[in-house]
């Protein structure tokens, strides 16, 4: 993947995730696109680089997420909680992944990703 490639995917990405992101009920985080930028390292790389890509939309987005998580699950049934987490981590998954579908494909199509492998438990993919 060459830098143009890199920084192409890069605000692909960071535009699909701010869209999907502002269009979560109650989401009130934000990041500015300066935190997106690549590592200025990549640029001189030739060839193809493994990359992961964590989409915004996390089930349990940071540390203090599990506590309240468990916080608000306490004294539901195991079997339930775990189908409705199931569901949720997929739904997750498909709704990211769907906002940046198109950008995946054309930079696959001209040689730029390849073997894309998604993740949908922890919503992101790698390639």
């Amino acid at each position: 993947m060459n830098a143009i490639a890199i920084g192409s995917l890069a605000l692909a990405l960071c535009a699909a995730g701010a869209a999907a992101q502002a269009s979560q009920p109650g989401s009130t985080a934000s990041r500015p696109h300066a935190e997106a930028k690549l590592d200025e390292g990549l640029a001189a790389v030739r060839g193809h680089v493994p990359v992961f890509v964590r989409m915004a939309d996390q089930l349990l987005p940071d540390a203090a997420a599990y506590p309240a998580f468990c916080a608000r699950n306490r004294g539901q049934k195991r079997t339930e909680l775990r189908a409705r987490t199931l569901a949720d981590l997929q739904a997750r998954a498909e709704r990211s992944f769907a906002a940046v579908r198109a950008a995946v494909g054309s930079l696959e199509a001209g040689g730029h990703l390849r073997e894309v492998t998604r993740f949908w438990i922890v919503n992101g993919f790698a390639a």
